[in-house]
């Protein structure tokens, strides 16, 4: 992938973020507010976002145990791909609860579907989970309607995030979560990861300059940010953004205390 820009590149993107856009395409890389817009996901990589060392690798469990997620909630993820996440929030909102999952690609939609009649055939309890086609710029949610909207590893390829955002919150109940889980750009990864990994600021500042209250932060994943976000008039108390170290661990909005942080691989001293 091609992240080198022309000179223009950087004035013609403050111009177009001082107008309200913020999004410049040069040279065939799609730029949001200085941050390259990563490839998005294909059915190729299906299988890897279910292989059976994922969970000891991200610790999934850390998550959930922030997330809060109880039976009885409408929990949506945007970007749900093949269900990694969302199976797991299926079985969580069960009984009584509600899990919409949205993706671009028909057939990620077709693979979520075969793994939850695998997982029931396997006897697990789960709500059933509404499968919607979501497009670039609307997450096809119902107005008011989400206590929980997670985008598990899906915000890095948003390309027009100001029109998605805008869409999340509408579909957010007046107390409902956003959540952002993103790959952590300031540890050096690599392979895939490394293409879609963003900083904790460069996070906030989409998101927050998009209208959002920052609620909660969980710095405790070997190798991912997670943070909580809600509508501006959101009863929700908001708090600081806390730049991401190595030493952190955090209690989330919730008052969740998760386990002590694993080390992660390396850190190269960045805050932003």
């Amino acid at each position: 992938m091609q992240h080198s820009i022309r000179p223009l590149a950087p004035l013609l993107a403050a111009a177009l973020a001082a107008c309200g856009g913020g999004q410049v395409e040069t040279e065939g890389v799609v730029e949001v507010q200085g941050r390259a817009v990563a490839p998005r996901t294909t059915m190729a990589e299906a299988d890897a976002f279910v292989r059976p060392t994922r969970e000891a690798e991200e610790r999934r469990d850390l998550l959930f145990n922030g997330l809060n997620v109880v039976p009885g909630m409408t929990a949506c993820e945007v970007g749900a791909g093949n269900g990694y996440f969302t199976l797991e929030l299926a079985r969580l909102v069960y009984p009584g609860g509600k899990v919409i999952a949205v993706d671009i690609l028909p057939a990620m939609l077709d693979a979520l579907a075969a793994r939850e009649a695998e997982a029931r055939k396997q006897g697990d309890q789960m709500v059933p989970i509404q499968r919607v086609g979501g497009q670039a710029d609307d997450p096809a949610l119902p107005e008011g309607g989400c206590d929980l909207i997670l985008l598990g590893h899906a915000y890095h390829e948003l390309d027009r995030p100001r029109a998605m955002l805008a869409g999340i919150e509408r579909a957010l109940a007046p107390d409902g979560r956003l959540v952002i889980v993103e790959y952590r750009a300031e540890q050096r990864l690599s392979g895939v990861e490394a293409v879609r990994a963003m900083k904790k600021g460069q996070i906030h500042r989409e998101i927050g300059g998009n209208g959002f209250k920052l609620i909660g932060q969980i710095d405790s994943l070997p190798r991912q940010h997670v943070l909580f976000y809600a509508r501006p008039k959101s009863p929700r108390l908001g708090v600081s953004l806390r730049p991401w170290r190595p030493k952190f661990s955090t209690v989330e909005d919730d008052g969740i205390q998760p386990p002590p942080p694993t080390p992660p691989e390396e850190w190269d001293g960045e805050d932003e």
